[in-house]
């Protein structure tokens, strides 16, 4: 989903005493919230009509896009993962 949209997943951790975080992001700018799990951010990124950037510890460039629309808004598991593979093709198994 990142992806298609200009932005990467974001796997980092607050300090070794929490669990992993997932964001969404364009370097230096987090259009997400902190997720603990990929299945709670994927419920909750199935629901926004957009990504936005969020305060916070990252600050954007100057002229960079602060809202990206999201275009996989109101799509189920099944519709989302049809989406995707149209958008990026899997390659084929060797």
């Amino acid at each position: 989903m990142a992806k298609a949209v200009g932005l990467e997943l974001v796997e980092w951790s607050r300090d070794v005493w929490y669990e992993k975080h997932w964001c969404f992001s364009i370097g230096k700018a987090r259009f997400s919230n902190n997720y603990f799990s990929l299945g709670e951010m994927l419920r909750v990124m199935l629901g926004l009509g957009e990504f936005s950037r969020c305060p916070g510890t990252w600050d954007a460039k100057i002229g960079e896009k602060t809202r990206y629309s999201n275009p996989f808004c109101g799509l189920t598991l099944e519709e989302l993962e049809l989406k995707l593979d149209i958008l990026e093709p899997k390659k084929p198994k060797k």
